[in-house]
């Protein structure tokens, strides 16, 4: 038996350790799943927070807080990154980071710090990143050996240069010059940035420690680049130079000094665009990854300096070095090129390398046929010539008229139009609207070369597609958006290789008469036609899309009536659409059943249109999370749109509702939508702050309705003060109606049945007696001293309780029968009556003998004193004129005169 309790114990020890490991499994398991970030314990006086990550990183932030100086106490020493940017920090003391050897990363651009102690970076060895860039620091002036204990460091960004600062960028940096203990102990450093102020730019022999370094980037206003500016930097692999606005000269060989260069980007060196290509001779046959020319106009202050030296065209020479690089990604942005000669982006080599072309933000004049060109980058997968006008509109010469008519008007002037990178001559002196450029028969000066293109097009149209524009078979972001001056899809229309395609963008191209249908797109998912001419359009065009994801049709001139009436049709076979653009339109209705079949919409916007509610039924698009109704005319919105709303942001998690500069009336009648306004989940513009019409016609803001409890009493106050005061007085009226009928219920009794059966009333004479005197026994004197003879003298026939004379039951019913006979009874309460059981017993039969043939029956006699302590219920089946107060039990000149007048 022992043996058993002894196994029983151990089963049960067993089973209960079993049980407290695979709970602590649990827990572990699920510890290691929810750290994902883990506040720590931070200190009270810490105004950073701090991040526990799964890989081993502790990350501290104290970014955007307006520090003025930093603690070490912040950090945990088992921190890694540190973030302090954009802050108001002056200095960096010594032991500032002290103890902290694990951090990798360090982040103190966006400040203000001016000065750096020797000691301030001594203990984080291991530090991988620093940033301290747009500082106020002056490199000549930091300690020699400042970076020296950085040994771990890869990466150093130290440009200091705020654009937004430049009047002040050469009085900080005016000693500037790299010595040779600034980086000179850097031996493992791979990337740097930093800025430079001296005239001809060199970088010094301690560069050649450098070994590792294959990033530079370098800001400032160097006014010449030589031969040997790069000779002790040559394993760089990435360059980057910008802002360097007064730049004069730009030797032709500097870049030949580079072994290996794989990317170079000038951005704002302004040596001018056909300098720019000329320094890439060194480079040529070799592969690059990316080359990119920035805003290299020479003297861009001079808006017409493109035409006078002829850069506006970007010419077979002036591209003979950068067509030989097998580069991948190409970028000439903000040139004020306008013109492209047709051997200028001819290359063999670019056939197979290019897999990217950026010429926005130039005024390129194109057509359809520009195209035709493209097909040949065989790899291309990314394509922009867009324009965008307000991006170049800066350039315009003449300052007025029609900005492409302009540029027309000096490129023929020049003899250049022969040259249009579509190869078809534009027509000068003609407006947008009107010119129409022909696709179908080459210009006079087409090439031999280019008559043969235009005829294998022809003959290669599918699909019975009038026109068949080939692609690059692996094109899928393209971006022309402004680069036709008149893109008419009329007809037919097909795009060769375009299976690939993704991204297209035609906005400000002059589309128009669009019937379609367009073919070899069904693949695009982002499909962009702002600013265009839609006036005239077929409802089935944007069947050719089948995958468009997002479209914009902002200001695209549709007909408000063929929107409303087909905007169902329009869109139904967008079954992936996500993201709607009908902005700048002059909308004001949509079909019944519109985005009845986009499910998956989540982005939409209305705005600058003429919708007095919101035009289609929430119910079809349960998805929704955006939505711009601004300046449309809302007045307000129903209360079950408000509720569809609410139930969507509670599905979706958030919505955000966008209805500024609206005609939303802030009165009155919209106290439940402003009230709505503040308590509803949903995110408004401008935190709710919404502008609004006040009942005096001025523009207010919702936010002067915050106080909506003031509102509600200033609207609706007085007709609720009104209601109140009439309850009140119904309730007055009522309870005063109620006391009076109490009071006088026998009275009106009466008269009631006076008026509705013709009841008569009795008088003295149809009694035996007058009066009959019912008084307990200590009042017996009063009354046969002072009120018999009294009543008596004026011929009253009066009778007592003693002239009954009589006890028991014979008493009560004569007591029945003289009050029963006579014409009033006369109650004397003295002081004490509730001692008198015979005198209660009198006073009760006389209330109940009162009838309504004689109301008036009872009369009560009775001292001040003793009013309050007469039963109530007695007192009200007595008019209030039979009710009569002595001071003193004696009959003066005042009881006479009551007793007569009420008898």
């Amino acid at each position: 038996m022992g043996h058993q309790k002894v196994n029983i114990c151990l089963v049960v020890v067993l089973g209960c350790t079993v049980s407290a490991l695979f709970v602590l499994l649990n827990v572990i398991i699920k510890t290691k799943k929810t750290m994902a970030s883990i506040p720590l314990d931070e200190s009270n006086d810490s105004p950073c927070s701090s991040k526990y990550f799964p890989s081993q990183e502790t990350v501290v932030n104290c970014s955007s807080r307006s520090l003025s100086l930093v603690d070490n106490s912040w950090f945990p020493s088992n921190t890694t990154v540190i973030l302090l940017n954009n802050n108001a920090l002056t200095a960096i003391e010594n032991d500032t980071f002290r103890n902290l050897s694990k951090l990798r990363i360090l982040d103190l651009s966006y400040n203000k710090i001016d000065r750096i102690e020797p000691r301030a970076f001594a203990d984080v060895t291991r530090l991988e990143r620093l940033y301290l860039e747009f500082n106020k620091l002056n490199i000549s002036l930091l300690y020699q050996k400042l970076f020296c204990s950085l040994v771990s460091l890869v990466e150093l960004r130290i440009i200091q240069g705020h654009s937004s600062d430049k009047g002040n960028i050469s009085k900080h940096l005016e000693n500037f010059k790299y010595r040779i203990n600034n980086f000179y102990c850097l031996f493992n450093l791979t990337i740097l940035t930093l800025d430079t102020w001296d005239e001809n730019l060199y970088f010094d022999q301690s560069f050649q420690n450098l070994t590792k370094l294959t990033h530079l980037g370098i800001r400032g206003d160097v006014e010449s680049v030589n031969e040997k500016s790069f000779e002790n930097v040559n394993n760089v692999h990435f360059f980057t130079f910008s802002h360097a606005n007064s730049m004069k000269s730009f030797d032709e060989l500097a870049l030949s000094k580079f072994n290996s260069l794989g990317s170079l980007s000038l951005d704002s060196v302004n040596i001018g665009l056909r300098n720019s290509l000329k320094i890439l001779g060194p480079l040529s046959n070799t592969n690059m990854t990316s080359v990119s020319f920035k805003n290299v106009i020479q003297y861009k202050d001079d808006e017409s300096y493109v035409f006078k030296t002829g850069e506006e065209t970007l010419s077979g020479e002036m591209t003979k070095y950068l067509t030989t690089i097998c580069v991948k990604h190409v970028a000439l942005v903000d040139n004020s090129i306008y013109v492209i000669e047709t051997n200028a982006l001819s290359s063999t080599i670019w056939r197979q390398c290019l897999q990217s072309l950026d010429l926005s933000g130039n005024g390129i004049l194109g057509s359809e046929l520009a195209l035709f060109n493209f097909h040949m980058f065989v790899n291309l997968n990314s394509g922009v010539l867009g324009i965008h006008d307000n991006d170049v509109i800066r350039y315009t010469p003449t300052g007025q008229g029609n900005f492409r008519v302009d540029i027309q008007e000096q490129l023929f002037q020049k003899g250049k139009a022969k040259f249009t990178f579509s190869h078809v001559e534009v027509p000068v002196n003609t407006t947008r609207d009107e010119t129409r450029l022909s696709v179908d028969t080459p210009s006079k000066n087409t090439t031999r070369d280019e008559s043969r293109l235009s005829v294998d097009t022809a003959s290669k149209n599918t699909n019975s597609a009038n026109l068949t524009l080939f692609l690059p078979p692996s094109v899928r972001y393209l971006d022309i958006a402004g680069f036709f001056h008149f893109f008419a899809l009329a007809d037919p229309i097909s795009f060769g290789n375009g299976q690939h395609l993704k991204y297209l963008d035609l906005s400000e191209s002059g589309v128009r008469n669009v019937h379609g249908p367009v073919i070899g797109l069904e693949s695009v998912t982002t499909l962009l036609l702002s600013h265009n001419y839609f006036s005239d359009m077929s409802v089935t065009f944007f069947d050719s899309f089948p995958s468009v994801e997002r479209l914009e049709l902002a200001d695209t001139i549709i007909d408000p009536l063929f929107m409303s009436d087909y905007s169902e049709r329009m869109f139904q076979t967008l079954n992936n659409l996500t993201s709607l653009d009908m902005s700048q339109n002059s909308f004001n209705m949509l079909s019944k059943n519109t985005f009845a079949k986009n499910g998956k919409l989540t982005h939409l916007t209305l705005s600058a249109n003429n919708f007095n509610s919101i035009p289609f039924d929430l119910k079809n698009t349960p998805n929704l999370i955006y939505l711009d109704m601004r300046k449309n005319t809302l007045l307000n919105i129903d209360q079950e749109i408000r509720d569809l709303f609410d139930d969507m942001v509670i599905e979706n998690g958030n919505l955000e509702l966008l209805i500024s500069d609206n005609l939303i009336s802030c009165v009155c009648q919209s106290i439940e939508f402003l009230q709505w306004i503040q308590n509803s989940l949903i995110m408004f513009d401008d935190n709710g702050n919404i502008t609004c019409v006040d009942k005096d016609l001025r523009v207010s803001s919702t936010a002067a309705f915050k106080d909506l409890e003031e509102f509600w009493r200033h609207c609706r106050g007085v007709y609720y003060f009104y209601i109140s005061v009439s309850l009140l007085c119904v309730l007055i009226v009522g309870f005063l109606s109620f006391f009076i009928v109490t009071k006088h219920i026998i009275v009106i009794k009466s008269i009631l049945l006076q008026r509705l059966t013709g009841l008569k009333l009795k008088f003295a004479s149809d009694y035996e007696n007058g009066v009959f005197i019912c008084c307990q026994d200590d009042m017996v004197a009063f009354s046969r001293g002072f009120l018999q003879p009294f009543l008596i003298r004026h011929k009253i026939k009066t009778l007592d309780e003693v002239e009954v004379g009589l006890a028991g039951q014979e008493r009560a019913r004569g007591m029945l029968r003289a009050i029963q006979t006579s014409w009033r009874v006369l109650l004397v309460f003295g002081d004490g009556f509730t001692c008198d059981p015979w005198f209660m017993i009198s006073a009760k039969l006389a209330v109940h003998c009162t009838t309504p043939e004689n109301p008036n029956r009872i009369m009560i006699l009775t001292s001040r004193a003793n009013t309050n302590r007469i039963p109530p219920q007695w007192i009200n089946n007595v008019p209030e004129d039979n009710i009569m107060t002595v001071r003193q039990w004696e009959l003066d000149d005042a009881l006479r005169h009551s007793l007569l007048s009420r008898l």
